[in-house]
């Protein structure tokens, strides 16, 4: 499974000079954690909920005082299991999804989770044979 069938889209982005209030106002508003910080159309960082988090005071400052200059991104072509990677690696809870430097969705954490959760709702085909225990006692095979 390739990112651009799972990232979230269109992606919240906020413009580098705007107030860094409005943007936390913004993530509460429309409950996400995090912004992508644009240049123009460009991405050129990101910005998390936690990031404003510990500041007592974030108005009248710009979202550029307070972004992550140093995010990591992907392609939309980019595999699942190497953002799950990514993300567990480096201990991120997002990834920028970008085209030519232009954000064009994010892959969060709980995107992942909603999608190996989605998973485990597969039923059991005819033919398959799976073993289910409950309360400690073993029951038959279901088929």
């Amino acid at each position: 499974m390739r990112v651009r069938e799972m990232m979230s889209s269109p992606v919240e982005t906020i413009d580098l000079n705007e107030d860094a209030a409005v943007a936390l106002r913004k993530m509460h508003e429309n409950r996400h954690r995090h912004l992508v910080v644009v240049e123009g159309k460009r991405a050129i960082g990101l910005l998390s909920e936690y990031d404003l988090k510990n500041e007592s005071n974030v108005a009248g400052k710009p979202v550029s005082a307070f972004m992550s200059k140093d995010f990591v991104s992907v392609d939309p072509h980019t595999k699942v299991r190497e953002c799950a990677n990514l993300l567990r690696g480096r201990t991120i809870g997002c990834l920028a999804v970008l085209e030519d430097e232009k954000p064009v969705g994010i892959v969060t954490i709980s995107d992942l989770l909603e999608l190996i959760g989605k998973g485990t709702e597969r039923t059991v085909t005819k033919g398959q044979r799976r073993t289910i225990f409950s309360r400690g006692r073993h029951r038959k095979p279901v088929s």
